[in-house]
């Protein structure tokens, strides 16, 4: 299951070599048009795949628990929930953490697809790029009148980089609080499963490395999401990636510096961030506390030390500094949480 999503990568890179350089077209037999045709033929059938790969991070049906909040109503913000890659709001896990939580809280709870139908909300969290994903997100945000006084932002895996895209970039009406549950909030610096001190150590960083040759540009920005937020530390310098990384830009490192992102950034009034302590899908795993790689992608760099927060590139210093950013961390894998858990957040 795992090779279907780096053949998805790979197929990816050849059809960008390709391109570029001039020997390809749309209609060649590559993986990727392969995949394009078969998104249109046989759309169920590969979404179907996709969801029961190893790559997907579905999010779990939660336990119904007789507990209600003391908090009552009206005084808490809606919830608004974004799922994982490979999931949907239309699926039961989903549908039960959306119902429950409003319900607990005693407020409006919602669960917004970037597509209508389980299937195009599936396939959406692969093939369709991230920034349109937060455009799509926001237009849902705007239309939904029970929103219009603001949120609380919960993601799941992948669906942070929407709660944090629409922050930076809309965040009216503003988030009050993202909880980012295992979010690979900075981008990650590898496939899943491939922790450079793990027993395949040097062949992921080869991979990674032969993905970052070919990831960052602008076909290949506008088509996978998860090339987005690939963030190969020994390549943040180059040319490419400072032009067309989508997280770079996020991240202001790349040529075009944003100061409104900082601004939005902080008026958001608070960032719990969970980690999953034995995490094997977002690498390196600190990263969903805002840490990251260091350069030899084996040491790893905590938020204070990251350029991005030394430099307060995106406002999360001066979040910090006002004591906005909250940690907590979860004992298990991906999206191992319990129901306990997700109240206590």
């Amino acid at each position: 299951k795992y090779i279907i999503m780096i053949s998805i990568f790979l197929g990816s890179i050849l059809f960008s070599f390709a391109y570029s350089h001039g020997n390809g077209d749309e209609n060649t037999e590559c993986p990727v048009h392969k995949l394009v045709t078969r998104m249109k033929e046989d759309p169920k059938g590969l979404e179907e795949e996709l969801r029961n790969s190893e790559f997907a991070s579905i999010a779990p049906t939660l336990k119904k628990i007789n507990t209600v909040s003391t908090r009552k109503s009206g005084e808490t913000l809606p919830l608004v929930f974004l799922h994982g890659m490979g999931d949907s709001c239309f699926n039961r896990g989903m549908e039960s953490i959306t119902e429950q939580s409003g319900e607990y809280m005693n407020v409006y709870s919602v669960c917004i697809p970037t597509g209508d139908t389980k299937g195009e909300d599936t396939m959406n969290g692969f093939f369709m790029d991230m920034n349109s994903n937060v455009d799509v997100f926001a237009e849902k945000v705007a239309a939904d009148s029970n929103l219009s006084n603001g949120f609380n932002c919960i993601g799941l895996s992948q669906g942070n980089n929407i709660c944090r895209g629409y922050i930076q970039r809309y965040n009216n009406p503003p988030v009050n609080t993202h909880l980012s549950i295992h979010g690979p909030l900075v981008g990650v610096a590898a496939l899943p499963h491939c922790y450079a001190d793990g027993k395949h150590g040097t062949l992921c960083q080869d991979v990674s490395d032969l993905l970052s040759k070919f990831a960052y540009n602008e076909k290949m920005q506008d088509f996978l999401f998860q090339a987005d937020y690939f963030r190969d530390v020994n390549y943040i310098n180059s040319d490419e990636y400072k032009k067309y990384s989508q997280m770079g830009q996020w991240n202001n490192e790349g040529d075009n510096i944003d100061n409104t992102i900082k601004i939005n950034f902080n008026k958001t009034n608070k960032f719990a961030m969970i980690k999953a302590n034995a995490d094997s899908v977002v690498v390196p795993r600190e990263g969903e506390w805002w840490g990251s790689y260091d350069t030899d992608f084996k040491t790893i760099l905590t938020m204070k030390e990251t350029n991005w927060y030394k430099d307060d590139t995106f406002g999360l210093k001066t979040a910090d500094e006002a004591g906005k950013i909250f940690f907590n961390s979860t004992d298990g894998n991906h999206l191992d949480f319990t129901t306990e858990e997700l109240y206590g957040w």
